[in-house]
C-alpha cells in the first residue's frame, strides 16, 4: 500500500504493532489456503508480505477523521483489513483491556450492504463494543436513522472511540444509490464524519474503478480525499512471502517430521502462471485496451502501482495453491512422520494455473441445477467473445438475447456473483431505461474457463439429442417387432410365428426409412415454408409502407388547400375520417424533433473483402436498431490500418449512442463477427458528423466466417 497523501496524520506508526506480533494464538485451519475469498480475522497468521500497508492503515484509521482505501478488484484490500489491521487492533484492545482494566476504542467493520444499511451497522457496533469490552452479550441501543446520535448512544455509554470500517463500499452505491434526503445512510454519513462532538473514525474501503461514485459526497465532506491509501497487487517478492508464510504458519500446528516443504522451483512456477503479466494489467487479457477507471473529481493524480512484470494476481496464487495443497494432501498418511512436500509434478498434472481455474468453474456449476446449467450455457455465449473478450449485460438484456425468464437469468448470476463463488461480479450500467446492475465475468481467466465449460455443455447437449433420436427410433422398432410377435403367438405356430416376426423385423426397417423420407419431405415443406414466410414478410414491409404512404398522404390532402372543385371531396373525407387538422399540425411540429436513422458506413482493408461486406451491408440494411431501420450508406476500402480487433466505433458519448453501438456489436455477434463498441473522442461539438454515426472497421479476417442467415 502507498499513501499518496496523509494530510493531519501522526509521525510513523512505529509503535503500532505488527500482524506477526498478535497476542493470542489462534488455530490455524489445516488447509493454510483459503481459495478466492478474502482472509477473515481468526487467518491473520497467513497473513505475509502487507506489514506495511497494515501499519498505515492502523496509524490513519486512529489518526485521522476519514480515510478512503482504494485498489483493483481481487488485490486483497479486504484480507488487509480484516486478517491486517482488525485482527491487529483488535490485539491491542485485548492489551489495554488486561493492562488498564478497559480499552480505549472499539473496532467495528462492515461489509454487507444489500440490507438497512442502519440495521447492518448497529449489529457490527454491537458485535465490535463486545469484542472489545471480552464480554457475550450487550444492552442493545436502537437503531435510528439520525446516525450521529445513534454512534453517539453507543460511544458515551460504554466510553469508547469507536473505529468503523466501511469495506467493499461501492456495493452500497449498488443497493442504495437512488436514496437521497434525511434519514437516507448517503444524508447521514457525512453529518457523522463531521460531527465535532464525536468520537468516531471513519475508514471507507472500494475498488478503484467505483471512485467516482463518491463524487456524490462532494462539498458536504470537505476532507474527503484529503487522505486517501491505494493499495497495490502483491509484487512477486512478496507473494513468495504469503506462500512460504502460510505453510510455516501451518508447521506450527504440526510434528516436526510431519512437516510440509514446498518442492524446489514449484513457489516460482506458480507465481509466473499467475502474474499479472500473463493476464495482462489490471485484469484485462493480454491484447486487448485497459479500461480507463474514472476517479473522483478532487483525485485525478495517478495512484502507485506495482509493474506489470513484477505483479501477481493473490485470490489466483490463492486458488492454485489451496487446489494443490487438496491434491496432495490426499495422498498424505496422518501420523506416520513421514515427510510432505507440495511438488511441481503435482501443478504440472493439474495442467496448470489455467486448469486449476477451469476445475474450480467446473466444480462451482456442479452446485446446480440442470436447468441452471442450462441458463449459465446461454448466458456465458453472450458475457463473454470467442476472443474471450468480458462483455457486461443485464438479466433482461440476456432475456432478450437467450428467451430465458429474466427471474431465473437474475437468479443465477447473483449466486454466481456471491463471495462463496466469485464468478461473476456486479457493476452499474447505465441504459436508455436508466442504471441497472449488470453482470461480467469476475477474472479474464474465469473468462476463458467460462468459455471452454460452454464448448463442452455444448458437445453434451448434441450427444444427447442424437441419442435421443437413435433411442426414439429403436423404441418404435422395437414396438412393432413386439407388436407382431405377441399377434403371431396366438394365430400361429412357433415357426410360422417366427417367420412373422422375420417378414415384421423387415417391415418395420421399411417404415423407418419410409418414416425418414417423410422426414425429409417435411424438411423440404419447411423450408419451402420458411421462403414463403420471408416472401410474405417482404409484402407486409411493402403493404405497410402503402399503408403509411396513404395515412401521410390522406391528412395532407384533407388539410392541404385542394382545390376549389375538390374542396367538397376533401370536406366530406375529413368528416368521414373524423381527421383533427389543428393535431395534424401539432404532430408536424413535434416530429421535428425525431431521432435520425442510424447510419453504418462500412470500412474494409482490402477489395478481398468487399464481397462479404457487400453481403453484411445488406443484411444490416434489414436490421433495426431501437424503433428505427439502419441506413448503411456505403463500403469503402480504407486499406491495411493498424487494429487489434474490429471495431463499431461513435462519436458522440451519450446514452443512445452508447447503447446503439452494443446493439451493433450485439447483433455481428449473431452472424459470427466480432466488434468492439469503441468511442471516438474530439467530435461532440463537432458538425461535420451527425448523431447516430457509427463505423464498422474490420480486420484483414473478420469477416471470413460470415456466419448470415440462408435466403438473406
Amino acid at each position: 500500500m502507498n499513501a499518496t497523501q496523509t494530510t493531519g496524520i501522526a509521525g510513523p506508526a512505529a509503535n503500532v504493532m505488527s500482524t506477526a506480533s498478535v497476542a493470542g494464538e489462534v488455530a490455524v485451519a489445516r488447509k493454510p489456503f483459503v481459495g478466492l475469498v478474502p482472509l477473515a480475522e481468526e487467518d491473520w497468521k497467513l497473513l505475509a508480505g502487507r506489514d506495511d500497508e497494515v501499519r498505515a492503515i492502523m496509524t490513519n484509521l486512529r489518526a485521522a477523521r476519514l480515510t478512503v482505501v482504494y485498489g483493483a478488484s481481487g488485490v486483497g484490500k479486504s484480507s488487509v483489513l480484516r486478517a491486517g489491521a482488525v485482527a491487529s487492533l483488535r490485539a491491542l484492545g485485548e492489551q489495554e483491556l488486561n493492562d488498564f482494566g478497559t480499552p480505549s476504542f472499539a473496532v467495528v467493520y462492515l461489509n454487507v450492504w444489500a440490507g438497512d444499511p442502519f440495521v447492518q451497522l448497529n449489529e457490527s457496533l454491537q458485535e465490535g463494543i463486545r469484542h472489545a469490552l471480552a464480554v457475550e452479550t450487550l444492552a442493545p441501543i436502537p437503531v435510528a436513522s439520525d446516525l450521529t446520535k445513534m454512534l453517539l448512544a453507543w460511544s458515551q455509554r460504554y466510553g469508547l472511540e469507536l473505529l468503523i470500517i466501511l469495506d467493499q463500499f461501492e456495493e452500497f452505491f449498488l443497493y442504495h444509490g437512488d436514496e437521497q434526503g434525511p434519514g437516507t445512510f448517503a444524508h447521514e454519513l457525512p453529518l457523522a464524519v463531521n460531527a465535532p462532538d464525536l468520537r468516531a473514525r471513519f475508514m471507507i474501503s472500494m475498488r478503484d474503478d467505483s471512485l467516482h461514485l463518491l463524487d456524490r459526497f462532494q462539498g458536504r465532506l470537505p476532507s474527503l480525499l484529503e487522505n486517501r491509501l491505494h493499495v497495490a497487487p502483491l509484487t512477486r517478492a512478496r507473494g513468495r512471502q504469503a506462500i512460504e508464510k502460510a505453510v510455516s504458519a501451518y508447521n506450527e500446528t504440526q510434528p516436526a517430521p510431519e512437516n510440509v516443504t514446498p518442492e524446489e522451483g514449484l513457489v516460482e512456477a506458480v507465481l509466473e502462471q499467475v502474474s499479472i503479466d500473463n493476464i495482462g494489467v489490471a485484469g484485462v487479457a493480454k491484447g486487448a485496451a485497459a479500461p480507463t477507471p474514472a476517479p473522483p473529481a478532487a483525485a485525478r493524480a495517478a495512484a502507485p502501482s506495482v509493474s506489470v512484470t513484477d505483479g501477481v494476481d493473490a485470490p489466483y496464487m490463492q486458488l492454485v495453491m489451496s487446489r494443490l495443497w487438496e491434491e496432495e494432501s490426499a495422498l498424505w498418511k496422518w501420523g506416520d512422520g513421514a515427510p510432505r512436500s507440495l511438488r511441481l509434478k503435482t501443478l504440472t498434472d493439474l495442467g496448470g494455473a489455467q486448469a486449476v481455474v477451469q476445475q474450480h468453474l467446473d466444480k462451482v456449476l456442479r452446485n446446480f441445477t440442470s436447468q441452471e446449467r442450462d441458463i449459465a450455457a446461454d448466458c456465458f455465449h453472450y458475457l463473454v467473445t470467442q476472443s474471450g473478450t468480458k462483455y457486461a449485460l443485464t438479466a433482461d438484456e440476456l432475456h432478450d438475447f437467450t428467451h430465458h425468464p429474466a427471474e431465473e437469468i437474475g437468479a443465477l448470476l447473483e449466486k454466481l456473483a456471491d463471495a462463496k463463488y466469485r464468478v461473476m461480479r456486479r457493476i452499474d450500467k447505465k441504459t436508455l431505461k436508466g442504471a441497472h446492475t449488470a453482470y461480467e465475468a469476475h477474472h479474464d481467466r474465469l473468462a476463458v474457463a467460462m468459455l471452454a465449460w460452454r464448448a463442452r455443455k455444448e458437445e453434451v447437449r448434441a450427444e444427447r439429442r442424437k441419442a435421443l433420436i437413435a433411442l426414439s427410433v429403436l423404441l418404435f422398432i422395437g414396438l412393432i417387432i413386439l407388436l407382431f410377435v405377441l399377434t403371431g403367438g396366438y394365430l400361429l405356430h412357433r415357426k410360422v410365428a417366427e417367420e412373422e416376426v422375420v417378414s415384421a423385423t423387415k417391415e418395420a426397417h421399411d417404415e423407418v426409412k419410409a418414416a425418414q423420407n417423410n422426414a425429409n419431405r417435411i424438411q423440404e415443406s419447411a423450408n419451402i415454408a420458411e421462403e414463403q414466410l420471408a416472401n410474405a414478410n417482404k409484402a407486409d414491409d411493402t403493404a405497410e409502407d402503402k399503408l403509411r404512404l396513404i395515412r401521410d398522404s390522406v391528412p395532407k390532402f384533407v388539410c392541404g388547400n385542394v382545390e376549389a372543385k375538390l374542396r367538397q371531396d376533401a370536406e366530406l373525407i375529413k368528416q368521414k375520417l373524423k381527421i383533427d387538422c389543428t393535431q395534424l399540425a401539432l404532430m408536424k411540429t413535434a416530429g421535428a424533433d425525431v431521432q435520425p436513422n442510424p447510419r453504418i458506413y462500412i470500412q474494409i482493408p482490402g477489395e478481398e473483402q468487399a464481397a462479404a461486406a457487400g453481403d453484411l451491408r445488406a443484411w444490416l440494411s434489414r436490421e433495426k436498431l431501437g424503433d428505427r431501420k439502419a441506413v448503411v450508406p456505403s463500403i469503402e476500402n480504407v486499406g491495411p490500418r493498424n487494429l487489434r480487433g474490429s471495431q463499431v466505433r461513435y462519436f458522440h458519448k451519450n446514452v443512445d449512442e452508447v447503447d446503439l453501438a452494443g446493439q451493433i456489436a450485439l447483433r455481428l455477434k449473431k452472424v459470427c463477427v466480432d466488434v468492439t463498441p469503441t468511442f471516438v473522442p474530439g467530435h461532440e461539438e463537432s458538425k461535420g458528423i451527425r448523431d447516430r454515426h457509427f463505423e464498422l472497421w474490420f480486420t484483414p479476417d473478420a469477416l471470413n466466417d460470415l456466419c448470415l442467415p440462408s435466403g438473406k
